[in-house]
């Protein structure tokens, strides 16, 4: 985390720029909150993972929290078109 440490000090937010929030160590929280707030889900990133721009990794997640609604179809009919 010595890196995110360097980039806070280094960096600030303009209107161009932001760094992006992360969270240690509480990442069964962050879920929490992620559901609550009906939100798509979160990428994580292992500590010890390198960034690559040429490949892709498992260093890198997407969690993605799935919502579902249960739809009915009453009818249907097929149109002409064109």
């Amino acid at each position: 985390m010595e890196r995110k440490a360097v980039l806070d000090r280094a960096i600030t937010d303009t209107p161009t720029i932001s760094k992006i929030a992360y969270i240690d160590g509480r990442g069964e929280d962050l879920w929490d909150a992620i559901v609550a707030r009906n939100m798509e889900g979160i990428v994580a990133k292992r500590k010890d993972g390198r960034y690559h721009t040429d490949k892709r990794t498992n260093d890198f997640i997407k969690v993605i929290y799935y919502t579902y609604a249960d739809v009915h179809i009453a009818g249907w009919h097929k149109g002409d078109f064109g």
